[in-house]
């Protein structure tokens, strides 16, 4: 069942002024791009959801499930020319998150920012990790960036907002493997909270979208040997090099100096002499 409602009333106060100031660029024809990003299950979808349907109805426009997309190429096919339109690009849409979405996703991304935005929309990105997002989103100074808590009993979500100078930092330092740099930066707001209410979208259909959305994802990945090969190397390269540079942090705060070769051995990884190359001042790649 859909409820016709004033969405300002699930909204956060500071959450309604910064869209509030938003919502007044793209009266002007100021496009904005919402980077909302945070774990898995924490309710990025939700917030995301919330705060367009909020913009929407300010800029006097309809928000529905239609409004929700799953992949990029039907988000650009419906939203070019669509004045102060406002959407939601949901994270299941990564087929931008396959092994080659930085082949593809990046360049539909960038047909947007290049002929969508001059309409003055509203845009959500949902994605799990802001450092997995292309890099012409983040650094378009149209952005914002918004994360997503949820505590630890998983009763609680909260979030905090980014204007585009801090996140475009917090990007560099997560794509650098700073995580210790990328914490310090981030400002846990536990009172600034959200419900999991959606009542005014047809739910029903927006969690049957999705589902079909996943399937065709999951199965174009399973068609693929060499992609499946090269999402497991992926994997475990990210979360070595996570761990690693977690250790060197921690260490250096204690004033010990250790290569990231050393501590990769001393976690089991036998294989770990070429990460002698990765020097502080060096982006590591790959």
């Amino acid at each position: 069942m859909v409820v016709k409602r004033d969405m300002g009333e699930l909204l956060h106060d500071v959450l309604k002024s910064n869209l509030d100031n938003r919502i007044k660029s793209a009266k002007r024809g100021v496009p904005t791009t919402f980077v909302v990003f945070g774990p898995q299950r924490s309710g990025k979808s939700t917030l995301a959801i919330q705060s367009a349907a909020y913009c929407a109805q300010k800029l006097g426009k309809e928000f529905t499930v239609d409004n929700i997309f799953f992949d990029v190429d039907s988000f650009l096919e419906k939203s070019v020319g669509v004045k102060n339109g406002v959407f939601v690009i949901d994270e299941a849409a990564f087929d931008l998150m396959g092994v080659d979405w930085h082949k593809q996703g990046a360049k539909k991304l960038l047909k947007y920012l290049l002929t969508g935005a001059k309409y003055g929309q509203m845009v959500f990105f949902l994605i799990p990790r802001l450092e997995k997002m292309t890099r012409n989103v983040i650094d378009d100074h149209h952005s914002k960036g918004m994360e997503i808590f949820l505590s630890r009993d998983g009763s609680k979500r909260s979030f905090t907002l980014y204007n585009n100078d801090l996140m475009r930092i917090k990007y560099k330092l997560l794509k650098d493997y700073n995580l210790h740099g990328a914490m310090k930066i981030t400002k846990v707001r536990k009172d600034w909270t959200f419900k999991p209410d959606l009542d005014f979208i047809d739910v029903e259909e927006y969690d049957r979208k999705k589902d079909e959305a996943i399937k065709k994802i999951t199965n174009s990945e399973e068609e693929s040997p060499e992609n499946k090969k090269l999402i497991v190397v992926q994997n475990r390269l990210t979360d070595l090099r996570q761990r690693v540079m977690s250790m060197k942090d921690k260490l250096a705060d204690e004033g010990v100096t250790i290569s990231m070769a050393a501590i990769a051995r001393s976690l089991g990884y036998k294989r770990a002499s070429s990460m002698d190359s990765w020097t502080d001042d060096e982006k590591v790649t790959g």
